[in-house]
């Protein structure tokens, strides 16, 4: 079974970030790296993607930013924006809104969930893990630790490029000061390289 998700850019830079490899945000990508996630994505989105990814204090490679990118787009679906007329207190957070309305069936998975209607679409990532969970493990159980999408790449995976990509990301974060940023550090990353966007759009 296939669960079509728009990630919250907070919720990817939180993965790989992280050195915790059984936290929800890297059981997100986990997911997605085994095709149990299909991501979903417009330009706009993978543009966040990319200049926050950018952002001098993370240190990540260009050329590892541009992989993951791609990696991204060849896993998922590149999505219309369906208008809404949602007031988000982040007007920037209605590009990843109006993206999951696309799909009746999809998710937004997000790592501020007050920024966001309340409603069954709006998930953090340890409430996906759980939906994920419950659905593809027997007897309705999470997943344990040999379960779907727990703990750290395993051998396996290094025969897929994104558990390649995903894992050298977080081998170079964790010889640098960003490694386990905290979400409220990660938002602010994410918030001052969107206000750089609006300046630079207002030129």
């Amino acid at each position: 079974m296939e669960f079509y998700v728009v990630i919250d850019t907070n919720v990817l830079v939180s993965a790989l970030l992280t050195q915790n490899k059984s936290s929800a945000t890297v059981r997100v990508l986990n997911y997605l790296e085994k095709g149990i996630i299909v991501p979903m994505y417009n330009e706009d989105i993978l543009k966040e993607y990319s200049e926050v990814l950018h952002r001098a204090r993370f240190n990540i490679d260009e050329t590892r930013i541009q992989d993951l990118l791609a990696a991204i787009k060849s896993r998922g679906v590149d999505c219309e924006r369906i208008s809404s007329n949602v007031i988000l207190p982040d007007p920037d957070d209605i590009i990843f809104y109006e993206v999951s309305l696309s799909r009746d069936d999809s998710y937004l998975v997000t790592g501020n969930l007050r920024h966001f209607p309340k409603n069954g679409k709006i998930v953090s990532p340890a409430d996906l893990v759980q939906i994920i969970s419950l659905t593809i493990c027997p007897k309705d159980v999470l997943c344990g630790p040999s379960g779907p999408g727990y703990g750290a790449w395993n051998e396996d995976d290094y025969s897929n490029s994104f558990g390649i990509i995903v894992e050298r990301i977080r081998e170079q974060v964790a010889l640098s000061e960003a490694a386990n940023m905290s979400i409220e550090e990660i938002n602010e990353e994410i918030r001052l390289a969107r206000q750089e966007r609006r300046k630079r759009q207002a030129k």
